[in-house]
């Protein structure tokens, strides 16, 4: 059974979308021979596999985000603006995937690629139903050896790794141009180890030839089957960056690995059913005491609010408690002294409720009404219904007397 399937993605002369694949073990050891067609055959084989990804290697930049050593938290954050001067694309425009932060917390490793190139590979995955658990350049599986330059020509563009690990890729004409472009300066001190198809060491042969004067040695690895079996090689050892992150997250096959998981996921599954059912029995008991209260709620407000009340019950209920600020809705304290000034309102219909508050075990309100008899009948109806009620101030106003009333339970202080 293939732990992998590895599916590289190019473009032919005319632009159009291409795909080869193969099938591997854990270790990276090749099951079948590589083969080449749509996505829809990949897809194939890609039943209980974990699916890897290559694009080309030219459509990613590898760059270093230099950050300040004491950038903590949700550093990741930062990494676009650290390297949106050394990109020529608008950074809005590029997708910025992040790799480990070193120990020292200095030079992260950053992989960057255009979103729009981007979403094309993975609009193709979806229509052919492939699940992709990881994204890679194509030359982030170039073998490693920090004794050795190492490149691979693919048709236009020779991939390079470093011996220090970095990556990168250029134009393959003129070939010894393009490696001291990737060495940064000239190679002659170091070993090359350049591997090649037969075709392409056939049409190259004498420009390979020419490299022998740039480098300590060269050493020519031909590649019959092409470059799938080498980069499966690397797949147990490699920890390049996933470029699957942030806004497009993996979409790793979930199937695979059921029947190790199963009995645990039937056992979890289990014991959430008996926990949730114990908290469905709070949950319903706890939603039967709010119904309670958000109909109580509801008479009031209609009681209290009159013709300014709405007509949802919902924004009638919020319309109350945004009124009385400072009362949870389960307040017990202020539920009773709403129930008491809805029945004393009925001494004075034409009066307006415009304010309510509910402060420090106390009620205040302000109320407008025809004239000043209209509060003091109320005043006299909180009395009687055995609240204490303090009439705080009261004055003419446009069209009739406005007032403050404080209630309070009776023998409160």
């Amino acid at each position: 059974m293939n732990r992998y399937l590895l599916v590289r993605l190019s473009r032919d002369a005319g632009g159009s979308l291409a795909a080869s694949w193969l099938g591997c073990d854990a270790r990276g050891m090749v099951s079948a021979p590589p083969l080449a067609g749509s996505l829809a055959e990949a897809a194939n084989m890609a039943a209980n596999a974990e699916v890897i990804v290559l694009v080309p290697a030219d459509d990613v930049v590898n760059l270093y985000a230099d950050l300040p050593a004491r950038t903590t938290g949700r550093w990741q954050f930062a990494v676009p603006y650290a390297i949106e001067e050394q990109l020529a694309d608008n950074i809005e425009d590029m997708h910025v995937a992040v790799g480990e932060r070193p120990a020292d917390g200095s030079r992260v490793p950053v992989s960057v690629i255009a979103r729009d190139r981007l979403q094309q590979y993975l609009a193709a995955l979806e229509a052919a139903g492939i699940r992709v658990a990881a994204l890679y350049p194509e030359s982030a599986l170039l073998p490693a050896n920090p004794g050795q330059i190492i490149g691979l020509l693919l048709g236009d563009s020779v991939l390079v790794r470093l011996q220090d690990g970095t990556h990168c890729t250029v134009p393959a004409d003129p070939l010894g141009a393009a490696f001291d472009i990737a060495c940064g300066g000239e190679p002659a001190h170091r070993s090359l180890l350049l591997y090649a198809t037969p075709a392409e060491w056939q049409s190259r042969s004498d420009q390979v030839d020419a490299l022998r004067e740039r480098f300590l040695t060269v050493k020519v690895q031909l590649l019959a089957q092409g470059p799938l079996p080498l980069f499966a090689q690397q797949l147990p050892q490699a920890r390049p960056i996933n470029l699957l992150q942030g806004d497009y997250p993996s979409s790793a096959n979930a199937g695979a690995g059921w029947q190790e998981w199963r009995v645990a996921v039937v056992l979890a599954l289990v014991l959430s059913g008996l926990l949730a059912g114990s908290q469905w029995l709070k949950w319903s008991r706890l939603r039967t005491a709010e119904q309670q209260v958000d109909a109580r709620l509801t008479e009031l407000g209609r009681s209290l609010l009159a013709d300014a009340a709405p007509a949802d019950p919902a924004l009638l209920r919020k319309a109350v408690m945004t009124r009385l600020s400072g009362a949870g809705a389960g307040d017990d304290v202020a539920l009773a002294l709403m129930t008491a000034l809805a029945n004393a309102r009925g001494a004075a219909p034409q009066a307006r409720i415009e304010s309510l508050r509910f402060q420090n075990g106390a009620l205040e309100i302000r109320v407008r009404a025809d004239n000043a008899d209209s509060l003091e009948r109320i005043n006299t109806q909180l009395r009687g219904g055995g609240m204490q009620a303090e009439l705080l101030s009261g004055a003419a106003a446009e069209s009739g007397y406005a007032g403050q009333i404080r209630i309070r339970r009776g023998g409160a202080s």
